[in-house]
């Protein structure tokens, strides 16, 4: 019955969704082109904090009657936890974390990190510098996350050099190292990127020649002790807090400390064989060198935010998370030879970018705010391109943001948006624990530092005798018993991998796009399934469903009730016609859930 009610609640939208030949441009002028105020709510929600708005969040915003109230409401938004939390987990999709070890002691002392500055505000700069630069403990308030990932992975140390510039490339100025790490970009990256194709393996050598003097290292007293990990130290031979007497370096010591050395043969590493000679840092963009006395990772992290590949770069990201694309596609696929329409001429081909006047000008005041977060984000969510009703549009006409109206990708809740707003809508008890945080589980899937948690496992630890015993209990994390602790972690687990999550460990991408693998999954998933039948679970609903049952509520009460909650929109009284028929017969408690079953696979839930 409830695969036939989402079929005949879904039809009309099924008919009217060709958008192509929908010509959709703006009249700046007229606020009707704009989204109502519901559709406006849970979009600036979920992609400010990935969260749906809760009832009285709704009922306050609606009954503002200020004209400036989505300003309000962005202002109170940029300020909040959950921001905080959305936009800590953007920066680690970004950074690539990952758990390395079982305490997950590194991505731990990372993931505060980003938190904290986050929290504080701190500009992209400066936060682009504190990380580019860390030195000190590998688990203190800065954490070398970013170069242990690659060092525990990493045997041959010119490889691990090479591997740090081409992320570095990626992460902070959006062009990918990788096919110049082997061989020039001449004869082999003409069609593919121009701007590579007249670079040099030897740039990459240069760049990768930054890294040179920095190490993990660990203070003799330590290197026998069981909390070993705890005292590594990330140190640089050309800074300070270093010394033979008192650390020694981790990892093999192939080339003379502190340099890059271009030699290596066949077999040494997983990159052709190096023949070049003693390299000296230089960046790839105009071949400037370390200032005196500056240590070789300052230098680059002075370089890189003065490049204005660096301001770019990071509007481009967070464009895309509003729009469904970037400027540029793929993010860190930029070809530096068509930033201009002067550049491409000379290399015979077209400027990269779409809207390339509207990204300069997004990188300018970016550059010029101090590389403000919040404020990027605030112009973006303020204008009307971003507030546009891409689907409804009362007085079109054409201009230079017509690109993005046309073409906005309409984008289906990601893995964690979905598992947080099932939780939210239906009183789902959502609690999950963290390697190596077990005293702070958290309520959001958004706060989970890496792909691999919740980490239900971690929360046993091995005996001398061979048994397994629980680290802390069960009572003092919130649960009732192992089975409801395995329920709900494993749940969450599931969900979020079949969504789509992807996987930074293994390198399995992130994805939010529809196929016919994930629509079954999601129409069948049995953590939501199995307790739908007595509600059990699921107090918010169970609340309903005995509305219903005690005469409180109407069958169309409860229709009306959850699309709003769950579509942000009435239900057409053709939708009330179809449900109410097609419920007519059933127990409370049933109507309650094929009503929720049906929303939950709905596609104005599950895209927006």
């Amino acid at each position: 019955m409830k695969y036939l009610l989402l079929l005949l609640v879904t039809l009309p939208l099924l008919a009217q969704s060709d958008l192509d030949s929908y010509k959709q441009v703006e009249c700046a002028q007229n606020a009707q082109n704009l989204v109502d105020d519901l559709g406006f709510l849970r979009r600036i929600y979920i992609d400010l904090t990935g969260k749906l708005p809760n009832d009285q969040e709704v009922e306050a915003f609606l009954a503002n009657p200020q004209s400036d109230k989505r300003a309000q409401l962005i202002d109170q938004l940029l300020v909040s936890s959950a921001f905080v939390d959305r936009w800590t987990f953007f920066l680690e999709e970004l950074f690539v974390s990952t758990r390395l070890v079982e305490e997950g002691l590194f991505r731990n002392a990372f993931h505060d990190t980003l938190r904290t500055a986050m929290v504080e505000q701190k500009s992209w700069d400066q936060i682009t510098k504190d990380v580019l630069t860390y030195s000190g403990l590998s688990v203190g308030s800065g954490s070398s996350q970013t170069y242990f990932k690659e060092m525990f992975r990493t045997d041959y140390r010119l490889d691990y050099l090479d591997d740090q510039a081409s992320f570095t490339s990626r992460a902070f100025l959006g062009v990918n190292f990788d096919c110049i790490s082997c061989h020039d970009g001449a004869y082999h990256l003409e069609d593919i990127n121009k701007g590579l194709s007249v670079m040099r393996r030897q740039q990459l050598w240069e760049m990768a020649a930054f890294f040179s003097a920095m190490y993990a290292a660990i203070p003799y007293e330590y290197a026998r002790r069981d909390d070993v990990l705890y005292h590594v130290e990330m140190v640089d031979l050309d800074g300070t807090g270093y010394s033979q007497r008192t650390h020694f370096l981790i990892g093999n010591q192939d080339t003379p400390p502190g340099e890059y050395l271009a030699q290596s043969e066949a077999g040494q590493g997983m990159r052709k064989p190096r023949e070049g000679d003693l390299v000296s840092p230089r960046y790839y963009l105009d071949g400037a060198t370390p200032q005196p006395g500056e240590s070789r990772r300052m230098a680059l992290a002075r370089m890189i935010v003065q490049d204005p590949q660096f301001a770019r770069n990071f509007v481009n990201r967070v464009w895309a998370h509003f729009f469904g694309r970037g400027f540029v596609e793929p993010l860190d696929g930029w070809d530096l030879a068509r930033l201009t329409p002067e550049s491409a001429a000379a290399f015979e081909t077209s400027v990269q970018a779409i809207s390339p006047d509207l990204l300069n000008f997004l990188a300018d005041r970016f550059s010029q705010s101090g590389f403000d977060i919040r404020q990027l984000i605030r112009t973006i969510v303020l204008s009307k391109v971003y507030q546009w009703d891409y689907l409804n549009q009362a007085d079109p006409c054409d201009d230079s943001f017509s690109y993005w109206r046309e073409n906005r990708r309409t984008r289906r809740l990601e893995a964690e948006s979905l598992l947080d707003a099932f939780a939210s809508i239906s009183g789902f008890p959502a609690r999950y624990i963290i390697s190596g945080k077990l005293d702070q589980p958290v309520t959001s899937a958004w706060q989970l530092p890496s792909t691999d948690e919740p980490n239900p496992y971690a929360l046993f630890m091995a005996r001398d005798d061979g048994s397994y015993g629980l680290r802390v209990t069960l009572q003092s994390l919130g649960f009732s018993s192992l089975e409801e602790f395995f329920f709900l972690q494993e749940f969450a687990r599931t969900t979020l991998a079949e969504m789509g999550r992807g996987s930074r460990e293994d390198g399995v991408p992130r994805t939010s796009k529809a196929n016919i693998q994930n629509t079954l999954r999601h129409f069948n998933a049995n953590g939501w399934n199995y307790y739908l039948e007595t509600l059990d679970f699921y107090p918010r609903l169970k609340t309903k469903a005995q509305a219903l049952e005690a005469g409180l509520l109407t069958r169309e009460d409860v229709i009306q009730k959850m699309f709003r909650e769950m579509l942000f929109r009435a239900a057409t009284d053709e939708e009330v016609n179809v449900l109410i028929q097609g419920l007519s017969d059933q127990p409370a408690n049933q109507v309650v859930a094929n009503l929720f079953w049906v929303l939950l696979n709905h596609p104005d839930f599950l895209y927006y």
